[in-house]
């Protein structure tokens, strides 16, 4: 279990597991919120989804900790990963924001004709960790001039792929398009539906 988490923390910071410190602050070592965002979508692919929240990794942000909260899911989502042979494993070492975006959960491709359609559902991922942020439907504002931070865009993005799919988005997209609005219509070029 600790192997992948350190795998994780690679992906999206390189060299963290360098004297493999389990008991340190992984915050310590060089990771931020944006890349702990990063890190639980990596984990979801091989623990599965909601396997850990943030608040658990900042409650004890150890890889140490983290690898303890995991293990108790471990032994399944290994065995079936064992089974697939880690198909995907080089894929999921790629950096996060290089890799390609998969099949919508539902499977079906976008009729690229309900953007408001899809800001509702970019609005009720943002509710679900920002209460509130959505009151007066500024959808062409920045969620985080909006109220949302960091830690708060990992939990919108794990909502996120909810509905449209694991890896819909990455956190550069989000940050180089911070709107309600911008992030529906990249969400329809991508060909993603809700």
């Amino acid at each position: 279990v600790r192997r992948h988490v350190w795998d994780a923390c690679e992906a999206v910071c390189e060299g963290i597991s360098a004297g493999e410190r389990v008991d340190e602050s992984i915050f310590e070592l060089g990771m931020d919120s944006l890349g702990l965002a990063e890190m639980l979508i990596q984990l979801e692919g091989v623990f599965g989804d909601g396997c850990l929240s943030v608040d658990q990794v900042m409650d004890q942000p150890t890889v140490a900790a983290i690898a303890r909260a995991l293990s108790s899911r471990a032994s399944e989502a290994l065995a079936g990963a064992s089974r697939a042979q880690f198909s995907g494993e080089v894929e999921a070492r790629r950096p996060f924001a290089k890799r390609r975006a998969s099949k919508p959960r539902n499977g079906t491709d976008m009729d690229g004709n309900d953007h408001a359609g899809i800001c509702r559902s970019v609005w009720a991922a943002c509710e679900g960790v920002c209460d509130g942020i959505s009151k007066g439907g500024r959808a062409e504002e920045s969620i985080f001039d909006l109220g949302m931070d960091s830690l708060g865009l990992a939990e919108a993005l794990i909502g996120l792929e909810a509905t449209f799919g694991e890896d819909c988005l990455t956190v550069d997209e989000v940050m180089q398009n911070p709107s309600v609005s911008a992030i529906a219509s990249l969400l329809m070029t991508k060909g993603r539906v809700a």
